[in-house]
């Protein structure tokens, strides 16, 4: 449960009984934007939704998670337009629902090795997005529609522990040239993804793809 609400610098933030805070807010003007570790004495454990709709439209911004980062909630940077670069820390497990979709101006971003989940369209409409290293990850599945519309996307690279991709997880990615076939993905993840790639002009002849194809699955 919540306690208290307080502000420290340029931050607001909650404060739970676990003695934990949370970012709801913040009034600064940097460019380059990190989110402190800790806030008068206690560990920084999620970020809020934080509005930055209407903030920054005249340059472009880097934000950096802080060292306890546990989990981004849903929509914390969505329309955020500004947001050019994103460093997520290790020890974050959970970006929830839709945190960063329509970041368009989005060209960079890694996924830390401790990340367990994505939630649905979290990076919907990332337009300037290029390539999608989830490699590293431990992630079991990719949520619907979590990188559709990611128009600029030309390679993901998925973990090994991904069994299920949901509907429209990469749609209309008409970039998409290079993908990787987790070996423990279900028949019915791997139709989901064929329905993605050939509603994708790049991927007319996906030969990443095929080549990867675990030996049971192929006819």
């Amino acid at each position: 449960f919540k306690l208290e609400s307080a502000e420290s610098g340029d931050f607001k933030y909650d404060v739970y009984e676990n003695n934990t805070a949370v970012i709801s807010g913040y009034t600064g003007n940097e460019k380059d934007i990190v989110f402190p570790d800790t806030v008068d004495g206690y560990p920084v454990v999620g970020i809020g939704k934080i509005d930055f709709r209407s903030r920054f439209k005249s340059k472009k911004i880097t934000v950096k998670t802080g060292s306890n980062t546990l989990f981004i909630s849903g929509s914390s940077f969505d329309y955020c337009y500004s947001i050019k670069k994103v460093v997520l820390n290790e020890g974050l497990t959970v970006i929830f629902r839709s945190a960063f979709g329509f970041a368009e101006s989005l060209t960079e971003i890694n996924f830390p090795s401790t990340l367990e989940e994505i939630g649905d369209s979290a990076f919907y409409d990332c337009k300037k997005l290029k390539t999608l290293d989830l490699s590293k990850t431990k992630l079991r599945k990719i949520s619907a529609g979590c990188f559709s519309e990611c128009a600029d996307a030309e390679k993901v690279m998925l973990p090994e522990t991904v069994c299920r991709i949901e509907k429209e997880a990469f749609f209309r990615d008409k970039s998409l040239a290079d993908i990787n076939i987790p070996r423990a993905l279900t028949i019915i993840s791997i139709i989901e993804l064929w329905r993605n790639i050939f509603t994708t002009p790049a991927m007319i002849s996906p030969i990443n793809a095929i080549n990867n194809i675990p030996p049971i699955f192929v006819m």
